[in-house]
Formats: C-alpha cells, structure tokens, sequence
C-alpha cells in the first residue's frame, strides 16, 4: 500500500536557489535522536533542547528547512532533530537545502543558526517521571505527555469520581506512587503523530498528568508479543 505524501514545510525560504524537496527515506546516515529519550541526568540538557524543538515544530511549524550536503553521500548537515520530528511524526518529505560546496554551506548555516528554539522555552518547566526498574532499556524512552493518549482522555468531570463509578481500583496504586514513585515504565506505541498507551499504565499516565509531570518513561513498542512479555514480567496483583 502506497503512503501518502505529507510533507514537512518550512515557513520561511530565503534561498530558493538551493531549495527543494526531499523524501526521507532518500537521505543519507543522520544522528539517531533515541539515545536523549534513554534518561539520565548527563542528557538532561539535550532533551531539554529536543523538547522544546518538538515543541516548537507543534506549535509554529518549522523555521527553515534543513541543510544536506550534496558532495557527501547526502547527509544532514544541520538538521537531525528536525528530520527525527518528521519521522516520528509520519512525514515522508521534508524541505531542505541542497549544498554543493563549503561555500554554499557557509552562506546557508550563517543565516539559519539560531538557539532562539529552545531559549525562549528556559522557563518552561520540565518534570521527568523515572521508572524505578527499566529491565528492557532497549525500548525505553522518556516522552511527553501531552503527545501521549488513550481512551481516559475522554472522560469529562472528576476522573476520581468516574473511577469509583466504574469500580476502577487506584487508589493503592496512587499511594504507593505518592511515596515510592513509579516502578516499570508505561507501554506504548506510535500511531499516526501520537503515542497510544499499549495495555497497561493508564492509571499511571493520570496520576503522573495529576502530580504536574510532563514527561513519563515508557516503553515504545511494536509487537503485541513484546507487550505480551513485559506485561507479563511486571504485572503486580495488588494493583488489580
């Protein structure tokens, strides 16, 4: 089945003469992003950077497309965050700028450069929600919340009071978060720009949105058998 095209625009061109279109998958090697979801203090500040691009793709678009290097196999240049966005977000084109020459890469990178991207979010505040145990770090990544969604997001009012209704148990759950934090990481999947939860953490998601956190560490999945195996591995029978 054929994908449709969709394609990340920048807002502004300032050289058309090197300007065009790209398929991503027809670029050369670019920097894998995964490593800055792992966690950990030392990449604190990357993801910091990392979320306020993404943040700020979501909410302006992107500024200016990005740099490739012709003469070498096509590679990024300047732009492997914002090639990650559009992967992760469906894309399959994305604006760039074709670069012939040092001097053409100069001329383009002097304009384009700024920090501006993740300066003006320094007093937005980050608030990372740590599992405890990661015992499948080859899955895990720290992401946001507000990208993350499942069917509670639907339920209008006191979700406490809605819980109560539908006999959902957790309140356990919450208190043994209150004073020992999260244990395993949520699950979840990428579907069409979004994460969807995969099974279990739900109520995990809705006491992390409660406490003020806007990241949770998950584990992105593909495979029903995976999610199969790590339900299976942390399932705690208290929190039934």
């Amino acid at each position: 089945m054929l994908l449709s095209r969709k394609t990340l625009s920048a807002n502004h061109i300032e050289f058309p003469q090197y300007h065009t279109i790209r398929e991503i998958t027809s670029l050369g090697d670019s920097i894998d992003q995964r490593k800055v979801f792992l966690g950990g203090k030392e990449r604190k500040e990357q993801r910091f950077r990392l979320y306020s691009l993404f943040k700020d793709i979501r909410l302006h678009g992107m500024e200016h497309p990005i740099i490739i290097n012709t003469w070498n196999k096509d590679k990024v240049a300047v732009g492997n965050q914002r090639l990650w966005y559009a992967k992760e977000h469906g894309y399959t084109h994305i604006d760039c700028y074709e670069c012939a020459n040092d001097n053409i890469y100069l001329e383009v990178f002097n304009f384009c450069n700024s920090e501006t991207y993740w300066e003006k979010y320094m007093n937005d505040e980050v608030k990372e929600l740590h599992a405890r145990e990661i015992t499948h770090p080859q899955h895990h990544q720290l992401i946001p919340l507000d990208e993350l969604t499942f069917k509670w997001d639907n339920v209008t009012g006191n979700w406490e009071s809605y819980a109560d209704s539908m006999g959902i148990n957790f309140r356990p759950l919450f208190e043994d978060m209150d004073k020992n934090g999260m244990l395993h990481p949520i699950m979840v999947r990428r579907m069409n720009g979004k994460y969807r939860k995969w099974q279990a953490g739900g109520r995990r998601i809705l006491w992390a949105k409660k406490n003020g956190y806007t990241h949770i560490s998950a584990y992105v999945l593909e495979s029903q058998e995976d999610v199969d195996r790590i339900y299976t591995e942390t399932y705690d029978e208290k929190y039934k």
